[in-house]
């Protein structure tokens, strides 16, 4: 499975591949459960994650890596 943009109405528990592109020096924090993830963009703004969900929540942070400000955070439910 795989999910990109911002067309995550709906997650299942199990592998799923998180992508998208943003700015470079964007650092991405997934949190589920007690599992928390990370990833920082590459020169491009270009990031990708494989992880393992649970159910539960998933929450997705996007932070600016150098002044730590918090660009947007959201909570989606994982079945």
């Amino acid at each position: 499975r795989s999910a990109s943009g911002s067309n995550l109405a709906s997650l299942c528990a199990g592998s799923v591949t998180l992508s998208g592109n943003l700015y470079p020096g964007i650092q991405i924090i997934l949190r589920n459960n007690n599992i928390t993830r990370s990833v920082k963009t590459d020169f491009n703004g270009n990031w990708a994650i494989t992880l393992e969900l649970e159910s539960g929540d998933l929450e997705i942070e996007f932070i600016n890596d150098t002044s730590g400000e918090s660009y947007f955070s959201n909570t989606y439910s994982v079945d």
